[in-house]
């Protein structure tokens, strides 16, 4: 799982069409019930210092006041996968993405690539989006 979340955020920092920030945090939303597979992943991941647990969780990137548990990447992992160090925003992630990365590693960094990029097309392509370079 940790490879798949590293190679995530390679991708969308060097090829995803959106070019994010060099995010290394991951905040979980949805439902996560305790004794889920992604719980128990996650909690192996901070159990072997591959991930930190946020005590201070984010709000939802949507409109709810909803806050969610966020977790970061051990710095020590940065180098290896040319990720930056300036922590900018974070990746909301779901229980289910978290389970397929620990299962299906490649499916799920292909996958989110492509969702990026989608999302990338629908906000240019979408003519109620303002375009401030248009000015």
């Amino acid at each position: 799982m940790i490879d798949a979340l590293c190679r995530m955020f390679h991708n969308r920092l060097y090829k995803s069409s959106l070019q994010d920030a060099a995010a290394i945090d991951i905040a979980i939303r949805g439902e996560l019930p305790r004794e889920s597979y992604a719980m128990s992943i996650l909690r192996i991941a901070v159990r072997e210092s591959a991930l930190h647990e946020k005590e201070q969780r984010y709000s939802a990137k949507s409109d709810t006041s909803v806050k969610l548990p966020t977790f970061t990447l051990n710095r020590r992992l940065v180098p290896r996968y040319s990720l930056g160090l300036r922590m900018q925003g974070r990746v909301e992630l779901t229980a289910k993405q978290i389970e397929q990365a620990a299962k299906q590693p490649d499916d799920f960094v292909s996958s989110f690539l492509q969702l990026e990029n989608s999302k990338r097309k629908r906000t240019k392509t979408d003519p109620n989006q303002a375009n401030f370079l248009d000015d």
